[in-house]
């Protein structure tokens, strides 16, 4: 929970970060549907391995609980390796200069928002 709680943050910055304010909307989206497919791909894959050890572990001549702390222990290390190679690949791939500034300075005659969607302020007449 604490390790979601500070990955997601950042995370979805990054992922709007890069992208033009015009095309956020489908960033945001990119990245919620990878991380909600990445999550269930990771436990089914992880629930997958920790089955198979937990059940050789038994049937061989360990008890349950040997079997199902070295079951355990086998996708805590595959985890770790995996959060590991993506930290490296993100801090590889993901370049300082493909983020687009918030906050880009406007020229004097150019408008950001077309005149129509100027919010409107009222006028004592």
């Amino acid at each position: 929970g604490v390790g979601v709680g500070l990955v997601n943050p950042p995370l979805a910055s990054a992922a709007i970060a890069v992208a033009p304010p015009a095309r956020s909307g489908m960033a945001s989206g990119a990245n919620s549907t990878f991380r909600q497919v990445g999550i269930a791909t990771g436990i089914a894959a992880l629930g997958a391995v920790f089955q198979h050890d937990l059940a050789r572990g038994a049937l061989v001549h360990h008890s349950h609980r040997v079997a199902f702390v070295g079951a355990f222990d086998s996708i805590l290390e595959i985890a770790a390796v995996i959060a590991f190679a993506g930290a490296l690949i993100g801090f590889t791939l993901v370049r300082s200069r493909d983020f687009i500034a918030s906050h880009a300075p406007v020229s004097a005659g150019e408008q950001t928002m077309p005149e129509h969607a100027q919010p409107q302020t009222a006028t004592a007449h």
